[in-house]
């Protein structure tokens, strides 16, 4: 150190010299040396204190950072460990959720599968059902057509038999008169009394079963007379059967009609939509098989429940 200053001085000295003009002293030069020396230490103590209490900072710095990294490790380590233990426990929940719904899939696949097939049945009955009511519709409109035909020939056959109803009181009138006429030709000296038919009230038959005799007349009839009185009978036998059929087929027209009635109040006209809305509405009424649903029970998760539609 020593060395280094009388070199600096004698540097500087020799400087000082051929620069300047006046020129330095040695004490001067050594004065100022000493001066900027001591102002060198005094910096250079500084700076070791300074640089010393930089490295106790820096030396409280590492301990802390290395406590914080020693912390930070303990964290990591115990956040790997968490973090493995419940990446395991998620990929195990996974592989029984996925399972699970495996199991859930092939239940729900069988379960559509079953309702497919018995919508397929149920289509199939409500069809031969409607085909079934069709026929019997069909049916029920050709009975009304022929009992309409029927009818029809009732209304003829009840026209022709009062036309001869008519046909035959009028016969009867005529030898009535004929007959009454011809007995008092025979007699003429004996007066008879004119015989007044009266018409029958009500319901009473218009001549009677017993054959008609004329009183004026006791001698007994010829052949032809019988003939005649059996021709007559045979006719008026004919007139009552006539009749008698015609009642029993206006008693079955009204029959039929009272039938019919009944039913168009039972059963109503029948329509393609309403045999569908009946069919749907009222399967019990058709026997028709009933609609497989599921609930709750049939799956774990009411989510994975849905609707049944037909």
């Amino acid at each position: 150190m020593n060395m280094l200053k009388s070199l600096f001085i004698d540097k500087l000295i020799l400087f000082t010299k051929a620069s300047s003009s006046n020129g330095y002293a040695k004490v001067v030069v050594e004065s100022l040396f000493e001066r900027i020396s001591k102002e060198h230490t005094a910096n250079g103590d500084n700076m070791n204190k300074v640089v010393a209490d930089s490295a106790e900072v820096c030396k409280t710095t590492t301990e802390k950072v290395d406590k914080l990294i020693a912390d930070s490790t303990t964290f990591m380590e115990n956040f790997q460990t968490i973090f493995n233990s419940n990446t395991t426990t998620e990929n195990e929940d996974l592989k029984s959720l996925g399972s699970l719904f495996k199991i859930e899939k092939t239940k729900l696949q069988e379960i559509c599968s079953g309702l497919k097939n018995v919508h397929e049945a149920f289509q199939t009955s409500i069809s031969s059902q409607i085909v079934k009511l069709q026929q019997e519709h069909a049916k029920e409109n050709d009975l009304k057509e022929s009992l309409a035909i029927k009818t029809e020939e009732v209304k003829e056959l009840s026209a022709k038999l009062n036309t001869s109803e008519k046909q035959i009181k009028a016969l009867i009138r005529n030898k009535g008169k004929s007959l009454s006429g011809g007995s008092r030709k025979e007699e003429p000296k004996a007066p008879v009394k004119p015989v007044i038919n009266q018409e029958p009230k009500g319901k009473e038959k218009l001549f009677s079963d017993e054959p008609i005799i004329d009183d004026d007349d006791k001698e007994e009839p010829d052949e032809e007379e019988l003939k005649r009185r059996k021709g007559r009978e045979a006719n008026i036998n004919e007139h009552q059967r006539i009749i008698h059929e015609a009642e029993e087929k206006e008693r079955a027209e009204k029959e039929a009609q009272t039938i019919l009635q009944s039913k168009k109040l039972l059963f109503l006209a029948w329509t393609m939509k309403r045999i569908q809305n009946d069919a749907v509405d009222l399967t019990s009424h058709y026997l028709l098989e009933p609609i497989v649903s599921f609930d709750f029970q049939n799956t774990q998760d009411s989510q994975l429940d849905i609707p049944i539609t037909t």
